[in-house]
């Protein structure tokens, strides 16, 4: 499992929970890591493309309007 130091921000690697960073020795405030779930990627495609379609429909308006 892949942890990270919430101190040094380092990421490592360990196969049981570590006590310390390897780096900077904290021993508080390791925590797992876990890669972005898969609904919040499409949330985050889907508010992208809401913020593009309406600053292209703002720009057409604009030149439209006049």
């Amino acid at each position: 499992m892949e942890y990270r130091c919430s101190a040094c921000h380092t990421a490592f690697g360990a196969e049981s929970p570590p006590h310390a960073c390897p780096k900077c020795g904290a021993e508080a405030g390791l925590e797992p890591h876990h890669p972005v779930p898969m609904p919040m990627r499409a949330f985050g495609l889907l508010v992208g493309g809401v913020l593009v379609a309406s600053a292209v429909g703002g720009v057409l308006g604009m030149f439209a309007g006049s």
